[in-house]
């Protein structure tokens, strides 16, 4: 149902995010602890996330969330507004019109930094999406590989799996399987 990442995991979901990109995710998430850095999750400048002080944020703002409360979150990042959703809830927007940072990959479980890792989550992720321009380009579900049992998530778009980039190894949750072949 889940894999859960202990502070050093993470997936490079290979998206590149640009300044002038059009995106929109949503993820089933539950947040477990704030760990050694403040938490940060996507690609920065364009599409992230935070876990500040038991709240969500793009670079600030509140969203009432508490550790171990399960979680959909949907960012949208139109025109070079950020915008940033908790179970349905609008909790404000980011103008990053005057950010120029380089095209990054979206990372799950990390902030993607200068094309590196940082900032790691410790939670779980149930389900997560992204569609660029329009187009669902991302399907991720959490799966375990049954030719090694490797945790990752499974795109069902590209039907391609993702492993960990990090270190260390993803933590289960219920037993879920991949489509025959994989």
């Amino acid at each position: 149902e889940y894999i859960e990442s202990t502070d050093t995991q993470y997936i490079d979901t290979n998206v590149s995010i640009t300044k002038n990109s059009n995106v929109e995710t949503n993820m089933n998430f539950q947040f477990i602890s704030k760990g050694a850095n403040n938490p940060w999750m996507g690609t920065n400048g364009y599409v992230q996330l935070s876990f500040n002080n038991s709240n969500y944020s793009l670079v600030g703002g509140t969203s009432n969330a508490t550790v171990g409360k399960r979680d959909l979150i949907k960012i949208t990042y139109q025109d070079k507004i950020e915008t940033l959703y908790v179970n349905g809830e609008n909790l404000g927007y980011k103008n990053w019109s005057s950010w120029n940072a380089e095209t990054q990959s979206f990372y799950i479980f990390a902030l993607c930094f200068g094309n590196r890792a940082t900032n790691y989550f410790n939670g779980r992720i149930f389900q997560l999406d992204l569609s660029l321009d329009g187009s669902l380009i991302r399907n991720f579900i959490p799966a375990r590989r049954n030719s090694d049992g490797v945790l990752g998530m499974y795109d069902t778009v590209t039907n391609t799996f993702f492993t960990n980039s990090g270190t260390g190894e993803f933590i289960a949750g219920p037993i879920v399987y991949l489509p025959t072949g994989e």
